[in-house]
Order: structure tokens, then sequence, then C-alpha cells
């Protein structure tokens, strides 16, 4: 296989627009954890060989070589990523701490560190802390200060990453080196977000896909919600229809106040 590094310069060498092969990668790392089952662990841009090809749509083609270290993504954990997706798209904090709960992290106060899942990805694990509260997020900063002063931090933070499956680790391991990948193209602030919200939309579609999910309880999750959003909606029409009854009995006063005070 003939092909050059993954980066910004080969890619300007190459004709290749950076930000095109930025979402290949993209629509690869989500795919391979959420479609596929099976993560290369090592997918540094040494490890892509960028190459010309007429052939292809894109006008180039990329391989992925050194397939010596691959996570296969059972199907309990595969089932837990994608609600770990959902639930990081939905910035819902009690199903965070839920999925890190059930990803092994029993302790409680451990559990609330949900965006530790995240350690070294930048986008995600922002987002993340994002959707602690904020009363949480200010006793957690107590919290880390605190296990600081007494040096335990590097021990709870141990702690919390051994008691996640060994699979989780080595994901966890591909997305800071797709994070690497990412950072190698040199592209703008405008360009990252861009793709960050490229990649949430590619991982929730891919988490609550049908075929491809195996997201236990999906139907009945989306069926609750579309319940709710029913007797959301139900309950704002009602106060509505209250507002404008109390809005009719004001004017009808006003008016008679009116007339009364045209009489005089």
């Amino acid at each position: 296989v003939h092909g050059c590094r993954a980066t910004r310069g080969n890619c300007d060498r190459l004709g290749i627009d950076a930000e095109s092969f930025a979402r290949t990668l993209v629509e690869l790392n989500a795919a391979m954890a959420l479609d596929h089952k099976r993560v290369h662990c090592d997918l540094h841009p040494g490890n892509m060989l960028l190459a010309k090809d007429d052939d292809a749509e894109e006008g180039w083609t990329v391989y992925l070589i050194d397939h010596g270290m691959y996570a296969d993504v059972g199907k309990d954990l595969h089932a837990k990523l994608c609600e770990l997706w959902l639930a990081l798209g939905d910035r819902s904090h009690p199903r965070l701490v839920d999925i890190c709960s059930r990803l092994g992290v029993k302790d409680a106060s451990l559990a609330l560190f949900y965006p530790l899942l995240f350690e070294g990805d930048v986008q995600p694990q922002q987002r993340a802390w994002d959707c602690l509260p904020k009363r949480q997020r200010r006793a957690m900063m107590d919290s880390v200060a605190s296990m600081r002063q007494s040096r335990t931090l590097v021990r709870e933070a141990m702690r919390f990453a051994h008691s996640l499956p060994q699979e989780m680790i080595l994901i966890q391991r591909s997305n800071i080196l797709h994070h690497h990948a990412m950072e190698s193209l040199e592209l703008t602030p405008r360009q990252r977000d861009r793709l960050w919200r490229h990649r949430l939309q590619t991982c929730r579609d891919l988490a609550s896909s049908e075929e491809g999910s195996g997201l236990r309880g999906l139907g009945d999750f989306a069926h609750h919600r579309s319940s709710r959003l029913q007797m959301l909606e139900h309950s704002l029409r009602k106060q509505l229809g209250r507002a404008n009854e109390v809005i009719d009995l004001i004017r009808g006063k006003l008016a008679s106040l009116t007339e009364k005070h045209a009489e005089k």
C-alpha cells in the first residue's frame, strides 16, 4: 500500500480538502464502536495512509495499517455505549450517572465523575462537564480540591479507571488518538465546531438506529419520550386555555368599568 501520513501538509500537497477528510475520520471513528463493534485502538496519523485515487468518489483513499491492537465491543458494552452517546446528546445528567454506574463505577460519589469517560477527548468531555448541574459541579470541584490536599486525587482517578471494562479503556484510547489526528489537520475553530456537531449527530444516529445499535428498550424509550411530549403539549394547551379565560374576564371587567365611567 502506498500513501503518506494523514496530516494537513500532505492534504494540501495532494489537493485534498482537510475538512472533508476530517468528516470521514469522524464517521469512521463513530462507526467502529457503534456499528461495526470493532475498534482500531492505535489509529494515529502514522497508521493512516492517505493517497490520491481517481476512482474514488472523493478523489482520495485512506488506508488503515498496523492492526495489532483492537477492541471488540460486546453486545452489553455496545448497548451502554449507545446509551452513553444518546444521554450526552440529550445533556441528561441522571442518565449519564446511571450509565457510568452500570459500566462498573459502583461508588455513587465516583459515578458523578462521568466526564472522565471522555478523558483526553476534549469536545465530548466539555459537553459532559456542562451536563453537570451547577450545584453538583461546585461540590465536585470542592471534592477535587480536598483530594488534592490529601493527595488522594490520583488514587481516586485510578480507582475510577480500574472500575471500567478493559475494552472501555481501549475505546477511550482510540478516541484520544482520534482527537490528536484531528489536531494534526490544523482546522480552524469554526471547522472544529462543525465537525463536533457532525460527530455528535453521527453518534446519535448510529446509537438510535434500529439496525446497528442493539440498544435495549430504545423503542420503549422513544415511546416514553413521545408520551412525555404529548403530555407536555396537553398541559401547555390547558394552561393557555386558562390564560385566555382570564384575559377574556379582564377584558369584560375593563369594558364594564369603561361603560360606567362613560355614564358618569
